[in-house]
């Protein structure tokens, strides 16, 4: 691969968003290329290495994912079994693909503490948890169901989820820098460090700490491994593209690309892989909202090692008429949204609540364009590109569907 256009661009990226350090693996043809940028912590100025550990954040769900799959391959579960704990029942599947269609946060998880009854006592509560919608009604990006989930598969393996990961998972693969161990990098918020805790209870969605070179070996494992893909057969449409068991597929063409990002107070993480080439993407920055800039660097690797393209989707005209029923508030847990039409297109205005602090942080207005049946693109900033949609597609929506998540109308 051809370094300089990736590290020109990793290196103005990171300088715009305010990323102290980043880094970035490629495998492709077999052949593993890593690079590495900018400092671990800027209090220190200790450089980022390629085998420098970060959090990998949602990451996390694929590994979970392949717990759950190589159990059943074993008979010790069954992928469409119930999982105990949630009336309506949902099953192993309807939490592996966020089709339970319950709420997926549970506000600050540390009151849970740092030992092996952390997972368990969250799960009791989940049995309050609200029901959205019936299971394999919507997709609804959640947390919990990797929370309930992942008890319930420890529970049958009778040890801890981060014993049984080890176990199945971390130790057969050789993956020895994947662990839920401190990392070597400090998270930010600008240039600004933060402490580095993480709530033992939410380790099934999004504990892990890993570096470049395991997150490509666990890809690597999956291109080559038939049986991993189960997980990767498209299950339910979403904003975004199709979603798996614990993967996104996103197409570009005749390509198919899956994988996983993501995002922390502090982080911003990508997974990438392209099964028919071989060829996969990882990158790791120790600040929040490098979404964007490491979509950026994934661009350039697939035109360097595939020669394919990322476009957007391309705009498609909306009426007045069918906008007007789109205008209103809705309300999550931690957003409230408003929405109303503009010339054609849609602009949203929000806060997001912290879901530790009850912070309330303000955003928007983002004029999203229409690019399908109820479903909209943020269109400049620093949230180009993002996704949302309206369920139902007939008359007055009930809900968005807005970073991946549904938020109920309130007016």
């Amino acid at each position: 691969m051809a370094a300089g256009a990736l590290e020109s661009l990793l290196e103005e990226a990171l300088a715009r968003r305010a990323v102290p350090g980043a880094a970035i693996g490629v495998l492709h043809e077999g052949t593993v290329e890593t690079y590495a940028f900018g400092v671990l912590d800027v209090r220190t100025g200790e450089p980022v290495t390629p085998d420098s550990t970060f959090r990998i954040a949602s990451i996390t769900k694929p590994f979970t994912a392949t717990l759950a799959l190589y159990m059943s391959l074993s008979a010790l579960i069954s992928l469409d079994e119930v999982v105990p704990g949630r009336e309506p029942e949902v099953t192993v599947q309807h939490l592996l693909s966020h089709l339970g269609g319950f709420e997926g946060e549970r506000g600050d998880l540390a009151r849970f503490g740092d030992g092996d009854d952390a997972l368990p006592r969250l799960v009791e509560e989940l049995a309050e948890q609200r029901q959205l919608v019936a299971p394999d009604e919507l997709w609804s990006y959640s947390n919990a169901g990797y929370w309930l989930v992942a008890q319930f598969l420890a529970d049958r393996l009778g040890g801890t989820y981060e014993d049984v990961l080890g176990d199945w998972v971390l130790r057969p693969l050789g993956l020895s820098r994947t662990s839920f161990a401190a990392p070597d990098a400090t998270g930010h918020d600008g240039d600004l460090p933060l402490h580095d805790s993480y709530p033992r209870a939410r380790r099934p969605s999004g504990g892990l700490v890993s570096d470049v070179a395991d997150l490509l070996a666990f890809a690597r494992f999956h291109l080559e491994t038939p049986d991993t893909e189960f997980l990767r057969a498209p299950v339910v449409d979403t904003p975004d593209g199709d979603y798996g068991f614990g993967f996104t597929l996103e197409r570009i063409g005749d390509l198919e690309l899956w994988g996983h990002g993501g995002n922390l107070d502090g982080w911003t993480s990508l997974l990438a892989l392209e099964p028919e080439s071989g060829f996969a993407f990882a990158a790791l920055a120790n600040a929040g909202g490098a979404r964007r800039a490491l979509d950026e660097l994934l661009g350039v690797a697939l035109e360097q090692e595939l020669g394919v393209r990322r476009e957007p989707p391309e705009t498609i005209e909306a009426t007045p008429a069918e906008l007007a029923p789109l205008a209103g508030r809705y309300r999550r847990s931690e957003l409230e949204l408003e929405v109303r039409p503009d010339a054609g297109a849609l602009v949203v205005e929000g806060v997001e609540i912290h879901r530790v602090t009850g912070a309330r942080t303000s955003f928007g207005p983002l004029r999203a364009r229409s690019i399908g049946p109820r479903r909209f693109a943020v269109e400049g900033g620093d949230h180009d590109g993002e996704r949302f949609d309206f369920h139902p597609l007939d008359g007055a929506p009930s809900f968005v569907r807005f970073g991946s998540v549904l938020a109920g109308r309130v007016s």
